[in-house]
């Protein structure tokens, strides 16, 4: 792969997840390569359900563990991730215990209302699969599979218009022909989305929920710090006051990474590539060498999926978006709407790719071929730029649990962990390899379905997100065999091209949330 080619993938994609249904830049989000950071395999993802996967009590404890480590970081607003060194857990859970909330109270009127919008947000209702999941996670579901079928549209409609040469004609007269049902698809889900997905209603309360949340704005912050601190009071391991901490983290859909679960497909045409590269803007260019336009590549053509990463402690719209609470005077905002804060983004979804295919004019026998795309993209940077990329990339090393001294400790105290155990993790010392575990296991509900809270709490999370009980379950006949990543030189055939398959499953990238200003306190509320 060429910096050309390198620069026309990652703008097709972010013109496809960076905006709207009619092709407008999202100001709150953005797509963010990965570093380099994220080798990721299906095993990896296994603790969700450990008993259907057969994974052992100390394995499923520490692939929980690994993930939350794993994912909970605060990003820099750029292409590639560029990690903080600040925890997203910690810097939330500072604000609530520092905010300043405005003095207000709901009156009874509203009360009602409030707890009218949340019954219907948690109200259980039976899916067609016969699964049981709440309006809201219902209504995130058939939002899901609308966006689905929007992002096929997009990059099919992307491919035809981007297209050019005699190859581009092709192109263009194969979405014409697709284009009726494409558009078709995506009204059917739509469809789905406002009646089966009660979309009116759920927005409706929903706003409600969120207007009126703030109407007492202390007891809100107050019942939020609790609540995350009953999500974080399940251990701890502190020696020498080195202690490791674990929030509870997942993901949704569950089994996303099951070989009978469909992916979307994905393409980039070669009659592509120059008028992609038009497109992208100049820091994304300056990333990259392209002082000569080689266009190495036939097509390169993948399945993907979008992942999102479920954090029920972390309450985003309800609480850091709203203008009922602020900070103490001189403390550093969160984010100043641009690049700068506290926090000024982070990762809200993964896009995992498999069954990678690129086709290349026929190469030198002894040409050597990388089959991982995100490697391929970073080896295309500029050297000081990959540099300063590997170098951020060692702050999230360094988060992630040392799986082997935390195994230890395990063992040698026979110390077994519930997979829906909350642990406190960080990074391992040698003095705590010696040190005991406290084993502590929370007595919590399915936690597909609810927070794992303690059952004697009767604190209810505030906003409830879609969660586990969102499974799109898209299963078809055809089964795809995930293998291990091949590295290897590419072999001449007698054909004009080259087509070398990864079947591996690979993280690619992550569509980060970018933080407007926060906190933004509304002047006219009462702050005395």
């Amino acid at each position: 792969m060429t910096p050309y080619v390198a620069i026309a993938l990652i703008t097709k994609l972010k013109l496809i997840f960076e905006t709207d249904a009619e092709g407008n830049k999202l100001p709150d989000k953005f797509l963010s390569f990965q570093n380099g950071s994220f080798p990721v395999s299906k095993e990896n993802f296994y603790f969700i359900e450990p008993d259907k996967y057969q994974l052992g009590p100390i394995d499923a404890a520490l692939k929980m563990v690994d993930f939350s480590r794993s994912f909970n970081f605060i990003t820099a607003v750029d292409d590639f991730i560029s990690p903080a060194p600040d925890e997203l857990e910690d810097v939330y859970y500072q604000t609530l215990k520092t905010a300043i909330a405005a003095n207000s109270t709901r009156t009874q009127e509203e009360e009602q209302r409030y707890n009218a919008a949340k019954d219907f947000l948690y109200e259980l209702i039976q899916t067609p699969d016969g699964q049981s999941v709440t309006c809201l996670a219902n209504y995130d579901s058939y939002e899901n599979q609308y966006k689905e079928a929007l992002s096929e549209y997009k990059s099919r409609a992307l491919a035809s218009l981007n297209a050019r040469g005699d190859d581009g004609s092709e192109i263009k007269t194969a979405f014409q022909l697709d284009e009726p049902n494409l558009k078709k698809a995506i009204a059917a889900a739509l469809l789905n989305w406002e009646t089966l997905g009660k979309r009116a209603e759920v927005e409706k309360y929903l706003g409600d929920f969120l207007s009126l949340s703030g109407s007492s704005p202390g007891k809100m912050i107050a019942d939020l710090k609790l609540e995350y601190e009953l999500f974080t009071k399940a251990g701890s391991v502190d020696h020498l006051a080195n202690e490791l901490h674990y929030i509870p983290t997942y993901f949704t859909p569950v089994n996303f990474f099951e070989d009978n679960i469909s992916w979307q497909q994905m393409k980039l045409e070669k009659a592509e590539v120059t008028a992609l590269v038009e497109q992208a803007p100049r820091r994304l260019k300056d990333l990259f060498d392209i002082s000569t336009q080689d266009i190495d590549i036939n097509k390169i053509s993948f399945e993907y999926t979008v992942v999102e990463i479920i954090r029920e402690w972390l309450h985003y719209k309800d609480f850091l978006l709203q203008h009922f609470w602020k900070l103490p005077d001189g403390a550093v905002s969160l984010s100043d709407g641009k690049t700068e804060g506290r926090l000024p983004a982070f990762p809200d979804k993964m896009i995992f790719i498999r069954n990678l295919k690129i086709e290349t004019p026929v190469p030198k026998p002894s040409s050597p071929v990388r089959w991982h795309l995100n490697r391929q993209l970073i080896q295309e940077l500029k050297p000081e730029i990959n540099t300063t990329l590997q170098n951020n990339s060692k702050v999230l090393i360094n988060r992630k649990v040392k799986a082997d001294s935390v195994r230890s400790i395990m063992a040698k105290d026979n110390t077994f962990f519930s997979p829906r155990v909350l642990m406190h993790t960080a990074t391992a010392s040698p003095e705590l390899s010696k040190a005991p575990l406290t084993k502590v296991v929370l007595k919590s509900n399915d936690i597909k379905k609810k927070p794992a809270v303690p059952h004697n709490t009767t604190l209810q999370p505030l906003f409830l997100k879609a969660g586990f009980a969102a499974v799109s379950k898209r299963a078809t006949a055809n089964t795809v065999n995930v293998a291990s990543p091949v590295d290897g030189p590419v072999k001449a055939q007698d054909t004009t091209a080259t087509e070398k398959d990864q079947q591996g499953m690979e993280l690619l990238a992550f569509i980060c949330k970018k933080v407007p200003v926060c906190p933004s306190p509304d002047i006219r509320l009462k702050w005395d």
